[in-house]
């Protein structure tokens, strides 16, 4: 495996990282929003990255988001008989977001970025040193 493939590995898992951090942040800042959708209004649908592995042009296997999805958690409840969008028994829905685990999942993304352009900036200065032992 070359320099430029390892790159290229660090290069697109920070790609999926980026996307995942997104995603985990879009869902905490929209755990109390409504959605219309289908005629109804509904609480916000925690989404989840599905990733693949694939080979790219040089034959190294390495991941990529194959496509985001809805959970499949169940939705909160609770009791709030006054509020306009609550069921004819008083139960309003919440958001099926988890906050503790999107924050988890939220650093380890952040903690596998830094990792990539970690080995990336060594790689770099790995490179440099060889030049400039060479000239």
């Amino acid at each position: 495996m070359s320099l430029i493939d390892t790159m290229n590995m660090c290069s697109s898992s920070m790609n999926v990282e980026e996307k995942k951090i997104e995603i985990h942040t879009n869902n905490i800042a929209n755990s109390e929003s409504i959605e219309y959708k289908n005629g109804k209004f509904n609480p916000y649908t925690a989404k989840v990255a599905i990733l693949e592995i694939y080979k790219n042009k040089n034959g190294i296997e390495t991941t990529r988001i194959k496509e985001i999805v809805d959970t499949k958690d169940p939705y909160k409840k609770i009791y709030n008989p006054n509020h306009p969008l609550s069921d004819s028994k008083g139960y309003l829905k919440l958001s099926n977001v988890n906050y503790l685990n999107e924050t988890i999942n939220y650093l380890n993304a952040s903690k596998r970025y830094q990792a990539n352009l970690e080995i990336i900036q060594t790689m770099k200065y790995m490179i440099l040193k060889t030049i400039a032992m060479c000239k």
